[in-house]
């Protein structure tokens, strides 16, 4: 599988040090770029029960390109990352979605099945959010409400412009 660009969609409390997520990153899975803005994490209140209200949504990047093929192993890790790092009595903190971005589509690593995830392990499954088509992203029926607001389409194409630019 080719060379995609890989990122960390990350949800948190906002008084998780966003250096400190992007240290232990970096420490876990390579060098990455600066980190973007926070985003407000509001479409939804699905992990509010369990990191509290208030979250917002940072994105940090990886600096060298990785195969599209080792998405499994980053959802792995960040699963042990969780654990280990933002995890008390069970309750997270922080959420690290691994994900990556080609010139034409954005894939997010799942635990969680669904009809149009694909199966990579026996627990963790590939879930396409949004393909780009003639010069935009494009949301489906089943994108998470936040990737299809377009709130984070212009630091998507920030990333693809560093993708394109790296697999030259």
């Amino acid at each position: 599988m080719g060379q995609v660009q890989y990122f960390f969609a990350v949800i948190h409390q906002r008084d998780v040090s966003q250096p400190q997520i992007s240290r232990i990153l970096a420490d876990a899975f390579g060098p990455l770029e600066d980190f973007s803005e926070g985003y407000p994490f509001n479409q939804t209140d699905y992990y509010a029960p369990e990191m509290g209200p208030d979250l917002q949504r940072t994105f940090f990047v990886l600096k060298k390109l990785v195969g599209g093929d080792e998405l499994a192993r980053f959802k792995q890790g960040t699963v042990q990352v969780e654990e280990a790092f933002f995890s008390v009595s069970g309750k997270r903190s922080v959420n690290l979605d691994p994900g990556y971005l080609d010139a034409v589509k954005v894939v997010l690593a799942s635990t969680k099945n669904g009809g149009h995830k694909i199966a990579l392990t026996s627990r963790i499954y590939a879930d396409l959010v949004l393909d780009y088509f003639k010069g935009e992203f494009r949301p489906f029926d089943w994108t998470f409400p936040d990737f299809k607001s377009g709130l984070y389409f212009p630091l998507l194409e920030k990333i693809r412009r560093l993708y394109l630019e790296k697999s030259r």
